[in-house]
């Protein structure tokens, strides 16, 4: 149950960037605002996984941390993805096609790897 809240935060996080992933189909550039809030709860969500798994809060949750962690290092390796994705098109504007695809797959594999491993810590 305690695992609900990051769950919750990348759900709210998720939302925004198929938001943000449809209008870049449509051609439409998306908020600012939209981004921003897109990446605080990227990584506030973060936070709290991070928090989760460092201060482990019930002693049964030893043998779930291997997969916690490797939820937290997919979940790092999107927000890094997403930084670079916004650093680099800055520059190049033709790469951000493939760098959103990258930052989409990487994204999507972390939460479902939280996913997975919110449900195994709370049964």
């Amino acid at each position: 149950m305690k695992a609900f809240v990051a769950v919750a935060i990348f759900a709210v996080t998720i939302s925004l960037g198929i938001y943000m992933g449809v209008l870049y189909l449509r051609g439409r550039r998306s908020p600012r605002m939209v981004a921003a809030i897109h990446f605080l709860t990227g990584a506030g969500g973060f936070e709290a996984m991070f928090l989760l798994l460092r201060g482990a809060p019930d002693p049964a949750w030893g043998s779930l941390i291997g997969n916690g962690k490797l939820a937290g290092l997919m979940l790092a390796m999107a927000l890094l993805s997403g930084i670079g994705m916004s650093l680099l098109t800055q520059a190049r504007p033709a790469a951000l096609g493939p760098a959103l695809l990258a930052h989409a797959v990487v994204g999507g594999g972390a939460f479902a790897m939280l996913l997975t491993w919110a449900v195994m810590v709370s049964f």
